[in-house]
């Protein structure tokens, strides 16, 4: 599965809002069975990526075909072993 689009107003950040929608997606993922979650994300985003690591997401080579230009960051997570913490 991919994890795309996860924002949080900027009025609300620091509130535990972005973890709570990852862990709610990745939940998601595994009632479906799936056994990987990605995602692509920008360098940039520095905050955005810490969540991602802190999750469990581990960065991995990018792959050929990128879906926006922006995109520098690709990460991975096997869904079959995560437990929230």
């Amino acid at each position: 599965m991919e994890v795309a689009k996860l924002a949080v107003e900027p009025g609300i950040q620091g509130r535990g809002i972005g973890r709570q929608l990852v862990y709610a997606a990745m939940a998601f993922g595994q009632q479906r069975h799936y056994t990987r979650a990605v995602l692509t994300s920008s360098h940039k985003l520095k905050s955005a990526l810490k969540l991602y690591e802190s999750i469990g997401f581990q960065y991995a080579p990018l792959p050929a075909v990128l879906p926006y230009e922006t995109v520098d960051v690709y990460m991975e997570l096997d869904l079959s072993q995560w437990v929230p913490s």
